[in-house]
């Protein structure tokens, strides 16, 4: 081999060299972000909501949630609950229900909540925009003024702007009891990924129909 062309192939091995170190910084930089990245989303999709009692609490959900609910009640931080299902369709009439208000609502009976202060949707809503239909029509009725929800704190942004839509004349009080856990990075991610797609999917489909409701009244 002579000389130029082992200069050539020096040279040549030179770039190849840089190339992987360019490769492997984006590389890098790209795992970090991803790393990185449900801790820097949480200025957008995390918001701080002031606390305090509420008249009722949304429980949606049996386990821990229905726990905390209990304790919360026991504390006089609500006054009540409120499950955002109603009986469906095809289980009224049924002697030995399943579906899950009722055993919610057994589940708080047995943890000796009065039944005067559990109550619920009469018809079961088939998304959440027919669940906030619903509890803009059950605030209205019953002269409430504000009432509790838990929720991821990814999603206490999302929360509050539904909140916002379906009471806009801003006379009813939202508090937004979040859970801390211990921060899996898949699972964060996960729940970033559901809460854009959310975000996105109401304001293109939903919020015209629950601003033409709040215009009704």
């Amino acid at each position: 081999m002579d000389k130029k062309s082992c200069m050539e192939d020096k040279a040549k091995s030179r770039r190849w060299g840089r190339r992987a170190k360019i490769w492997a910084g984006l590389i890098g930089l790209l795992c970090l972000g991803l790393l990185a990245a449900p801790y820097g989303m949480r200025w957008l999709l995390i918001v701080d909501v002031p606390q305090g009692p509420a008249e009722i609490l949304l429980l949606d959900q049996a386990g821990q949630s229905l726990r905390t609910g209990v304790e919360l009640y026991q504390q006089g931080t609500i006054q009540g609950f409120l499950i955002p299902d109603g009986v469906p369709e095809s289980y009224r009439g049924v002697e030995a229900p399943i579906y899950k208000q009722y055993r919610i609502q057994e589940a708080l009976r047995a943890a000796g909540i009065p039944v005067t202060a559990i109550t619920s949707f009469e018809a079961h809503p088939r998304s959440r925009l027919e669940r906030q239909v619903a509890l803009r029509r059950w605030i209205r009725e019953h002269g409430v003024c504000s009432y509790m929800i838990f929720t991821d704190p990814l999603s206490t942004r999302y929360e509050r702007m539904l909140h916002r839509q379906t009471f806009p004349e801003g006379d009813v009080r939202v508090v937004l009891h979040t859970s801390t856990g211990k921060i899996l990075w898949r699972k964060q991610w996960l729940a970033i990924q559901n809460t854009l797609i959310r975000f996105v999917y109401w304001g293109l489909f939903c919020r015209p129909v629950l601003r033409q409701e709040a215009v009704m009244g």
